[in-house]
């Protein structure tokens, strides 16, 4: 029994998704404020996604004052595995400088993704604008003929063509439409984050996370021909309309749509959100284990973090190559451990559901920054064994997965920063140091901090980047409250900075 979890977690660990890191100081810089304090125009109604969350956390959705808001038109054509699109962005300039441009990503386009985006359109206002793009076709710059100033909004509108691979080659099969499902993740143009070094348009390994951006508020419209219509988010048939599906999130950081043909469907209320089971039928016990599990995990996360303040949480079988991949309200799960629920199962499901709080509701740049996710998802699935299981085996996991793993590493000296972007790694290497050695910092603080502190330094943490982007330095100084800061800099430089000898 052990020895199959120690084998099946090493496995996850090598199969979840990944991303980059850059070094950072340990002195925390603060972010300066707006200079004006801007105010949306109502050319959006805002009910709708106030229906996406619980009733508690719904005027979270009115405090987004600069959150970029999408109306988004999708037609979906399974048979020529194409989605055209039309989106209407209200984008407003939270940053303290002017912006002379605004720039969209077309993920499909990019290698990781392997499908294609073609825009046909852009207008600002009323006015056609140029399609200018970048990064090898997978970005889009619309300049302004006068900048942007602090605290000003613009709509822009784009019209777009995606075609979606018919393949799982590129990757982790994220893109495609395979045995009768699609998935399709960012599938329209999405408005990347801007921070001190400028817009974050650089293309991502095919072996990592690619999505860097602040939380917005969607509405989709999604037209499909048939089958069941799985999103971030919540929706509704649109009237007298059997075909159309209107969607719509509270602050998320990308939108995610799944349609398949033949998906089965299990649902459980946990404290109010609607976790939901979506499976193919032959694998009916599977599909039911893993709302078992997802439900396990959202009462877990929420008790140890902070609420999840959504309506609903979708748990996917797909046909990705990952074992796993997170998605703001949505996790996809790999179709092959349906066909063997065991260990590994619970761990990708549990490690995945911890994303909707490191990803989703606390952002980081996914692309520069991969640990301030990756390795507390890792370590928080440890928290769940402790909770779901016993300590004893969060314990021996912690042993036999991160720190017997990682000793491996250090004989092989093959050790590594932990603080590198993702390019800076191999595949194997960035499973190695990010999944196996990233983790144990979490696990060093715990140990000086204690059981109560360390609980009390995560929750602190949710509090204080709750729909932000946090940076390591925003994990350190939620570190400091309940951690002396020369013990602090001690254990980051020796886990996160440093290396070790054999």
């Amino acid at each position: 029994m052990k020895s199959n979890i120690c084998l099946i977690v090493v496995l996850c660990i090598l199969l979840t998704s990944c991303k980059k890191i850059a070094p950072a100081a340990f002195e925390p810089t603060p972010l300066p404020m707006p200079s004006a304090t801007p105010t949306h125009p109502a050319e959006f109604d805002l009910q709708p996604q106030r229906t996406a969350m619980l009733s508690n956390y719904a005027g979270d959705v009115d405090n987004q004052i600069t959150a970029t808001r999408y109306h988004i038109t999708l037609a979906i054509d399974p048979s020529t595995s194409q989605v055209e699109g039309h989106q209407d962005v209200q984008y407003t300039n939270a940053e303290t400088i002017p912006l002379k441009e605004l720039y969209f990503r077309l993920f499909p386009a990019t290698p990781g993704y392997g499908g294609a985006m073609t825009v046909t359109q852009v207008m600002l206002g009323n006015q056609p604008r140029p399609i200018k793009l970048e990064q090898d076709g997978s970005a889009l710059q619309l300049a302004f003929t006068q900048p942007l100033l602090p605290g000003q909004t613009i709509t822009a509108s784009l019209d777009y063509i995606v075609s979606v691979p018919r393949n799982i080659s590129a990757g982790y099969a994220q893109l495609s439409n395979v045995a009768g499902v699609l998935t399709l993740p960012e599938v329209y143009p999405l408005i990347p984050a801007h921070d001190q070094t400028g817009w974050h348009i650089e293309l991502a390994p095919n072996y990592g996370d690619a999505v860097y951006s602040d939380v917005a508020l969607y509405e989709v419209e999604v037209k499909i021909p048939s089958g069941t219509l799985i999103t971030t988010g919540s929706c509704h048939l649109a009237p007298s309309n059997e075909q159309n599906w209107i969607c719509a999130s509270g602050p998320v950081r990308d939108f995610m749509i799944v349609l398949g043909e033949n998906y089965q469907m299990m649902t459980q209320d946990v404290s109010g959100v609607n976790v939901r089971s979506f499976y193919f039928p032959q694998h009916a016990s599977s599909g039911e284990k893993a709302l078992e599990l997802a439900a396990r995990a959202v009462q877990i996360f929420s008790s140890r973090f902070g609420p999840y303040p959504f309506a609903e949480l979708d748990v996917v079988e797909t046909a990705t190559t990952a074992g796993g991949i997170e998605y703001p309200g949505l996790v996809v799960i790999a179709s092959n451990l349906y066909d063997t629920p065991e260990e590994f199962f619970e761990w990708v499901i549990a490690h995945e559901v911890a994303h909707q709080w490191w990803y989703s509701l606390i952002g980081n740049d996914q692309v520069n920054h991969p640990w301030l996710d990756e390795a507390l998802a890792q370590y928080s699935t440890i928290l769940y064994y402790e909770d779901a299981h016993d300590k004893a085996t969060g314990a021996y996991l912690v042993n036999s997965i991160f720190e017997q793993t990682y000793k491996e590493v250090i004989e092989a000296q093959a050790d590594a920063p932990v603080d590198q972007p993702v390019s800076f790694y191999t595949p194997d290497a960035y499973g190695a140091i990010i999944y196996r050695k990233g983790p144990l910092f979490f696990h060093a603080l715990r140990q000086e901090m204690g059981e109560q502190k360390f609980d009390a330094f995560l929750q602190t943490y949710y509090r204080q980047n709750l729909y932000s982007i946090a940076t390591p330095n925003s994990l350190l100084n939620a570190a400091q409250t309940t951690l002396d800061k020369p013990t602090l800099q001690h254990l980051y430089n020796e886990w996160i900075k440093g290396t070790r000898q054999p």
